[in-house]
């Protein structure tokens, strides 16, 4: 009896099918528990000592290992030689997926899509379909290309409602609403602050041609005139000092922080300074008139 039980064991061990089948199991189960370092050595075996009936189920778990390990470029190559070796495989279809994964974490988002794509027209009820769509809709959004990101977010929802990627699928939905709405107050900010450098240079050019025109005038006249036009000026200059006094107020609110709605005061203050070099203007003109006639 104990003979035959020999026998029986030399011939199973014998068979390279049935001894990587134990290898495979071993290798597997290790993966599932998250022993990487373990599975990693178990698909070495496999492929060593296994024949090629496993080899390609061997070469997809090292692939997803190493993936597990961060190590995307050893990933990517034990996925090459699968899709190589064994173009007709029953795990070309899952090597395409995963090499889709490992193209979107080396940061080639136009890749991953086309290779997620080819999983969904091989595959359109496999397993990872939901899995797929997510991952395309992030590799759309690496793109830039938010309305597609969405739309596929969106499809995931809408056709696999009970899929556990649709929980994160919602929210990166919220997140890039938020993002289109951060760009677009972004956008709002700079268009706002090109218009107010623009309002603020048109105001330092003018109050430059005042200043200059001032010395200018101010040669000329050497005896201001009497009477009514006395008075005007002093009420012209009087004005001018409050726009002034309203323009350094504004000023140190503005840098205080104390003004709700700093673009409406900005605004204002620009206003204001324009209004204060107008009725400067006005005042050097009036005077000149005056000093001539």
């Amino acid at each position: 009896m104990k003979r035959v039980l020999i026998v029986l064991l030399l011939i199973a061990t014998s068979l390279p099918g049935v001894w990587g089948d134990g290898l495979l199991d071993a290798a597997l189960k290790d993966y599932q528990t998250g022993n990487y370092l373990g599975a990693l050595e178990g698909f070495q075996k496999v492929l060593q000592e296994g024949g090629a009936v496993q080899a390609d189920e061997a070469l997809l778990g090292q692939a997803k290992t190493f993936f597990a390990l961060l190590d995307y470029d050893n990933a990517g190559k034990s996925l090459t030689t699968l899709m190589t070796r064994y173009p007709h495989s029953p795990f070309i279809s899952s090597a395409m997926y995963w090499k889709a994964r490992v193209a979107l974490a080396q940061h080639d988002p136009q890749n991953a899509l086309l290779l997620f794509d080819g999983y969904l027209k091989t595959q359109p009820k496999g397993r990872k379909v939901p899995e797929s769509l997510f991952w395309m809709g992030e590799a759309a959004s690496e793109l830039g290309q938010n309305e597609a990101a969405e739309n596929i977010l969106r499809q995931l929802i809408y056709s696999y409602p009970t899929s556990g990627r649709v929980e994160a699928a919602r929210y990166r939905l919220e997140v890039l609403g938020l993002d289109q709405n951060i760009q677009k107050l972004l956008d709002l900010l700079r268009w706002s602050n090109a218009e107010s450098l623009n309002a603020a240079a048109e105001y330092q050019r003018r109050e430059r041609e005042f200043e200059q025109a001032l010395l200018l005038y101010q040669k000329k006249l050497l005896n201001g005139p009497g009477g009514d036009a006395m008075a005007r000026i002093l009420s012209l200059q009087k004005e001018i000092a409050d726009k002034d006094a309203t323009i350094l107020s504004l000023k140190a609110q503005l840098a205080g922080g104390r003004v709700q709605g700093n673009s409406d005061a900005a605004a204002k203050l620009v206003q204001l300074k324009l209004q204060a070099l107008e009725l400067k203007d006005f005042f050097l003109e009036w005077r000149l008139n005056h000093e001539k006639s």
